[in-house]
């Protein structure tokens, strides 16, 4: 297990570097040594994880998917379907789409993956409320602004109870507000934009 741990530092510092075939080598070397120890284990997962991020860097959408995919299942039989681990690739899956344009298969895995966070932490944990902030992007995608709205009202006061005001979280919150309210409500989208900018300005000015 040491020598794929270090095969699986090297492929991510590869990546880092911009050497992909040599951090793809490193990676398929990791798997290999994981599967032939224990196909189904939560270091085998994560290494289809990474090599799912590895071909969304690269662009390969169909192989990002397919690993990721493959670290679902393994998450699934280690510890159910609606594990917080099976939300978290879902998550990633969500992203990888929704960063191509996918936007259908972008809002399939988010919500997928918001309803498994709701059951496993309640409807006001930050967790679910970051799940609403990217459902709510994948919404404003669709030209369905209430619907972005409702998200993005429900996520506002649970960022607030975890004291995110003054963080870029926060601030690209406010953003989003802004945004959907920018066609129905002028002084409510020009509130959420300036505290949007207050924040930004601390982190840049």
């Amino acid at each position: 297990q040491t020598t794929a741990n270090t095969y699986h530092n090297l492929g991510v510092l590869s990546c880092l570097m911009k050497k992909m075939p040599q951090s793809e080598e490193y990676f398929n070397k990791c798997l290999h040594i994981n599967l032939n120890l224990r196909e189904t284990s939560i270091n085998t997962a994560k290494v289809y994880e990474s090599l799912g991020f590895f071909y969304k860097t690269t662009g390969n959408v169909a192989k990002a998917e397919e690993t990721f995919t493959k670290a679902i299942d393994i998450h699934a039989k280690l510890s159910g379907e609606n594990s917080l681990n099976v939300a978290e690739v879902l998550i990633k899956l969500g992203e990888l789409f929704h960063a191509k344009g996918n936007i259908p298969k972008a809002e399939e895995y988010i919500s997928k993956a918001l309803q498994i966070r709701i059951a496993q932490t309640g409807e006001t944990s930050f967790l679910t409320a970051t799940t609403y902030f990217m459902l709510a992007n994948v919404e404003i995608k669709k030209g369905r602004v209430k619907e972005a709205q409702d998200l993005l009202l429900k996520a506002l006061p649970i960022y607030e109870a975890q004291n995110k005001e003054n963080t870029k979280e926060m601030g690209a919150l406010y953003e989003g507000l802004g945004m959907v309210f920018s066609a129905s409500d002028f002084k409510r989208a020009e509130d959420y934009y300036q505290k949007s900018l207050k924040i930004y300005r601390s982190f840049f000015d």
